[in-house]
């Protein structure tokens, strides 16, 4: 946990560190992932002779998911190949982007991905697995995205998004439901439970399935591997990273960790087997025919991952052995043979095979890396490639001689010569590349300028290609570190495990045979290219994507416009209607009512009631948009005091403040709009209307009434009141609810505020969120110049920001009222968020208070006088709140709790806790005691007061300096219908043509 907080934190930091370092910040960046790959190496000897690392930390222990940490043998492995690997290829990339500009996002989203990928492969919670593999799919979104610039990049990141999160959802489906049928997500609990998940029924077999769909398309099995190969236009270093040792190596892990427990499933191995296979002769059949070096080895690399996915789902014990053995060669010869290709792509511009030429004598420690892992990748000896092609030809040999009972032969026998149809691509593509890469083009007149190649910029290949050479001198050493997790598996023969010689062997003759067809396939590479451009042409995966793809767009297009066509009362009406039909019909059967009707507790709410009626139905009746607004509010007033009738003063407040803000936002949106509201004959659907909000008041008063009069349990509220104080620490069970019971949905309440008050924003100011009125404060008490151009040197004014105004809008009453009251507001808004544990009041109530005093200051003073009430960014305010909102849901974790869990802190200050006078003790502020979530609270204070900030910005002052600029819509005179801007100025200068308007409106910034 420690060492994945790690990777984050520094990718938090990358882009101080790149302001600092430069491109050398990669270096910095690789040490996460390096001391990571030491950490794994030291807890060795521990997995290597049977042991497991565990660590759990409670997260949401009411669904039974923690933050569960278990690592195996297999899990040490993967570990060690995303560490290792990650801390040389950030190295890498130090002199992969010398000579570009720092990009620290880059390497930021590489040591998280880094990071990302140690948490999902030992992870032992199925939910939080889930959560680190769809982390992988944004960062990978963002790395191969990682020029926007280019279409190529964002259209292979959209691809890679798609198809990934499309998988990403289906296995979250399946692991709920493998969940809910096991009672646990805990990984090694439902690996334990095996068959025992009520004997394969057809809701586990669905599950599985499931999840190994999110296997196949992050792992770019067929029909999604089209995604691989174009995520290609990623930079290399991204490319060796993710693509070879990293992400799509996170179905093959899933496949592998589930294979031992659900390899019988039925469903399992045809899927798996079948499309695996088919993967592997496809991707080589396409890597035979590339001309780019990168793509070839995009293709190889779909077809080697289709070879790893026919051995991890075959669940015998010897396909376990070769299916780890190639994760770890195909991780090594792959990765060196991606950073190979940035090295040549830097050195010589090109990366078409066809002009490459003669490269090798230029960069000789580079090619001997290439074809080191070139190699091992076709499975020459003695290098590590062949060490595992050798145990995936014994696990075919084994399967065809009965390894498996339940499959018949003829499958068995098709699977091993797609195998070793596949193994004979692998070795034509190998030499294809090496040739094509770093050969002698004979008759090539292209010359090309090979760069130097920096000794770091070499270094990390070097080392992965040797290591695939060493690697094949440690079978025997390899094949008893993976016995504990060979062990796990129950079916099939034990393997004679991995060695450089075994004697004469059908899986030697078989790797022979591959060679043999391989360099064969190689030598006649001008004839497969003429057969593969002279086979009939067929729909690609890729192209029935893009028509997939083409018709969801057109199908949203058509829906939409069905669906969206602009009118509110429309979507309102859809919405009443349902209610009335699905629940209203639901009263409609009902056999039983309640017997009792209480109408009321005391006669006032019946007096409030009647008052509330009255107000609705003449705001129907009003004419007057001002009016209307004014009884509407009358309703929320109402409604407030309702809540006071009934014991609920802190609600009643709230009530109170919310609806005054809505009635200011209302009256800021309508001075822009007609006095009154149409004056044209009503429209004959208004009977329609008027039925559905009639048959709404009867259901929802028949809903009410069954609700209210059916309850059979205890109210969970009963018990609010003790677990306020026990739980909470606090006396004020609403706001106890808010910043401790329900903290998670204040969490996300404050984020819609946020977002609502951007998108408020976001349609006033188009570049900007501050508006651009002059800040008075920073003119203090210097000569200012009124509205009438008379200048008042150094005289003391109520409202500085108001002198900005003509005196026709200014009102003395008004300003000396606003300079008195604010101060006041302030006050009581702090008050309020001080006390509101345990008395009426809180974080909201508080910022509406604080909030209220400043537009306050505005409609006394204008926007001048906001800005010098308020001289902050709301945008700031709002980003702060959220962030201390977000600490404080974290703080906990730090000291051994939950997230958001409360502590109560007694303690006293004794210089403020009592005074000792020679007469005696004197008490003041006396023992302090101090609940956590007060910070919490304040979060949501902040926020509030950033929303009613934005709000008066855009709504008021920023609509302003639209009007002044002769840019805000106005009511037509004599009309229902406002005017825009533009228009108006050609009404006012009638002498201007048309075309003049636009002109002037342009210099604007209108048209």
């Amino acid at each position: 946990m420690l060492l994945i907080a790690v990777h984050f934190g520094c990718a938090i930091l990358a882009p101080w560190v790149a302001r600092a370092l430069g491109n050398r910040m990669y270096l910095v960046m690789a040490l996460p992932p390096a001391i990571t790959f030491g950490w794994l190496v030291w807890q060795g000897p521990t997995v290597l002779a049977g042991g497991q690392l565990t660590e759990t930390y409670p997260w949401i222990s009411g669904l039974g998911i923690d933050l569960a940490f278990r690592m195996g043998t297999l899990q040490w492995v993967l570990g060690l190949v995303v560490s290792g690997i990650g801390a040389l290829v950030l190295f890498h990339a130090r002199w992969y982007f010398a000579d570009d500009t720092p990009r620290s996002r880059c390497a930021g989203a590489l040591t998280a991905f880094a990071g990302t990928m140690l948490g999902l492969v030992t992870a032992d919670n199925f939910v939080l697995l889930y959560v680190f593999w769809e982390l992988t799919t944004v960062l990978s979104y963002l790395l191969i995205g990682h020029n926007p610039r280019r279409s190529a990049n964002r259209l292979a990141a959209l691809n890679a998004l798609i198809v990934t999160t499309f998988g990403g959802l289906a296995m979250l489906v399946g692991i709920l439901v493998l969940g809910a049928q096991a009672g646990t997500y805990t990984i090694s609990e439902v690996l334990t439970a095996g068959v025992g998940l009520n004997g394969w029924s057809a809701t586990t077999i669905t599950a599985l399935l499931l999840i190994i769909v999110g296997a196949l398309t992050k792992s770019a099995m067929i029909p999604f591997h089209f995604w691989l190969p174009g995520a290609m236009a990623a930079p290399t270093p991204v490319s060796a990273y993710l693509h070879a040792a990293a992400m799509v190596k996170a179905g093959v892990y899933l496949i592998a960790l589930l294979a031992p427990a659900f390899a019988a499933v039925p469903g399992w191995r045809p899927v798996l087997l079948t499309l695996g296979a088919a993967t592997m002769v496809a991707g080589g059949w396409r890597a035979l025919s590339q001309n780019d070096i990168k793509l070839l080895l995009a293709y190889g690399t779909v077809s080697q991952l289709g070879f790893m996915m026919v051995l991890g789902g075959l669940g015998t014990r010897t396909a376990a052995l070769a299916a780890v053995a190639v994760v770890i060669a195909h991780a090594l010869f792959k990765s060196t043979l991606f950073l190979v290709v940035g090295i040549v792509d830097h050195s010589t511009g090109t990366r078409d095979l066809r002009k490459l030429s003669r490269v090798g004598r230029h960069m000789p420690f580079v090619c001997a890396a290439a074809v080191l892992a070139g190699a091992s990748m076709a499975g020459v000896p003695p290098l590590l490639g062949f060490l595992g092609k050798e145990v995936a030809f014994e696990s075919m040999v084994n399967l065809v001689a009965g390894d498996l009972p339940e499959l018949t032969p003829a499958p068995t026998v098709l699977l091993a010569v797609a195998v070793l149809l596949g193994s004979a691509m692998t070795v034509a593509y190998t030499l294809r590349f090496l040739w094509g890469a770093f050969g002698d083009k004979r008759g090539s007149t292209i010359e090309l300028k090979v760069a130097r190649v920096p000794w770091g910029f070499a270094l990390s290949p070097v080392l992965l290609g040797l290591l695939c050479l060493v690697g094949g001198f440690f079978g025997p050493q390899l094949t008893a570190a993976l016995d504990p997790y060979v062990a796990t598996v129950t079916a099939g023969a034990e393997s004679h495990g991995m060695k450089l010689w075994g004697g004469f062997t059908i899986p030697l003759g078989m790797s022979g045979l591959a060679m043999v067809a391989g360099v064969g396939l190689f030598l006649v590479r001008h004839r497969v290219t003429r057969v593969q451009a002279g086979l009939p042409v067929t729909i690609s995966a890729e192209e029935l994507y893009g028509r997939v793809m083409r018709g969801v767009d057109r199908l949203a297009v058509e829906v939409t416009a069905i669906t969206q066509r602009g009118s509110l009362p429309l979507y309102l009406g859809i919405i009443l209607l349902t209610l009335v039909a699905l629940p209203g019909g639901t009263l409609l059967l009902l056999r039983e009512w309640p017997e009792r009707i209480l109408w009321w507790d005391t006669p006032a709410q019946a007096i409030v009631g009647l008052v509330v009626a009255v107000a609705a139905i003449a705001a129907v009746a009003a004419r007057g948009r001002l009016k209307a607004v004014i009884l509407v509010g009358v309703t929320g007033y109402g409604t407030a005091m309702m809540f006071l009738l009934h014991g609920a003063p802190d609600l009643a407040l709230t009530q109170v403040l919310v609806e005054t803000v809505m009635l200011i936002v209302f009256v800021l949106v309508m001075r822009k709009l007609p006095k009154y509201f149409t004056e044209r004959p009503l429209h004959a659907s208004r009977w329609w209307r008027m039925v559905v909000a009639v048959l709404t008041a009867v259901v929802v008063c028949a809903l009410t009434f069954v609700a209210a009069g059916s309850r059979v349990a205890t109210p969970v509220s009963q018990a609010f009141a003790e677990a306020a104080y026990t739980f909470g620490y606090g006396k004020n069970i609403v706001n106890v609810t808010l910043v401790d019971i329900r903290s998670w949905d204040t969490m996300g309440e404050i984020s819609v505020l946020v977002v609502a008050a951007t998108g408020v924003a976001s349609l006033i100011f188009i570049r900007t969120r501050h508006g651009n009125a002059t800040n008075v404060a920073s003119r203090g008490t210097a000569t200012h110049q009124s509205s009438t151009g008379q200048r008042t040197s150094g005289r003391l004014s109520w409202l500085r920001g108001g002198e900005s105004l003509s005196p026709v809008q200014r009102s003395i009453i008004f300003e000396v009222a606003t300079r008195l009251l604010f101060p006041v507001m302030i006050l009581i808004s702090v008050y309020l968020l001080a006390i509101g544990h345990n008395e009426p009041g809180g974080g909201f109530a508080g910022g509406l208070i604080a909030g209220l005093a400043l537009v306050i200051r505005y409609l006394a003073g204008g926007a001048n006088e906001l800005d010098e009430a308020a001289p902050v960014d709301a945008g700031r305010l709002l980003g702060i709140g959220l962030l201390i909102a977000g600490l404080s849901a974290l703080a906990p974790v730090l000291f051994g709790g939950r997230i958001l869990q409360s502590y109560a802190l007694d303690f006293s200050i004794p210089v403020l806790s009592e005074l000792v006078t020679p007469w005696g003790t004197v008490p003041l502020m006396g023992e302090f005691h101090l609940v956590t979530s007060v910070f919490f609270d304040i979060a949501v204070y902040l926020v509030v007061i950033g929303v009613l900030l934005d709000i008066a910005r855009s709504l008021g002052a920023g609509i302003d300096q639209h009007e002044e600029e002769d840019r805000a819509p106005a009511p037509r005179a004599g009309s229902d219908r406002a005017i825009s801007g533009v228009r108006r100025f050609a009404n006012e200068h009638p002498e201007t043509a048309v075309d003049d308007a636009e002109t002037a409106a342009a210099t604007r910034g209108e048209s």
